[in-house]
């Protein structure tokens, strides 16, 4: 059976470091930049608690990456309520109060490896704040394909295709 979340997974095998936004955004980018150069046959699946963190540089990345034969999978809350996307784009809307909602995961899965930054935000963000770069994590980073693997699996597989099934009413 799957662990609670990716960071629960990954975190049981070794002692998490802490570190703000700012810190971790590089190794994600990283993470991300070597789903790109291992496409088509790469999955990147990230977690990253809420839709509005899913802008800008981000998005694109995650836009050209399902171009490219990347299957990307993002979670977090209100992600239906997103802009539509390539198909290989899959959004996967989460509860504002499971642990997703406090995680900010990116796990690659490549035919010849894995890499998976699994972070969890130890304090609360600012209500109203405008830089979210100093908000702290709680972090692990590993390269063991097996412990990637397990750690997607505790990941919602129900999911919706942005682009194809963007605007359609939800259900009451």
């Amino acid at each position: 059976m799957p662990d609670a979340s990716p960071f629960v997974s990954l975190s049981r095998h070794q002692e998490p470091r802490t570190s703000t936004k700012r810190a971790l955004l590089s190794l994600s980018r990283s993470i991300e930049a070597r789903a790109l150069a291992s496409a088509p046959q790469a999955q990147l699946w990230v977690s990253l608690q809420h839709v509005r963190f899913h802008t800008g540089l981000t998005r694109r990345l995650h836009e050209d990456m399902a171009r490219a034969g990347v299957e990307v999978h993002v979670y977090g809350v209100g992600v239906r309520d997103g802009r539509p996307g390539p198909v290989l784009l899959r959004g996967h809307d989460i509860s504002e109060f499971g642990l997703l909602a406090q995680e900010w995961d990116v796990l690659l899965v490549t035919p010849d490896g894995a890499l998976g930054l699994a972070a969890r935000q130890v304090d609360p963000a600012p209500v109203g704040a405008e830089d979210d770069m100093g908000r702290r994590f709680e972090w692990v980073l590993s390269e063991d394909r097996a412990d990637v693997v397990y750690a997607t699996a505790s990941l919602p597989g129900e999911d919706f295709v942005i682009g194809r099934d963007f605007g359609v009413p939800r259900p009451a």
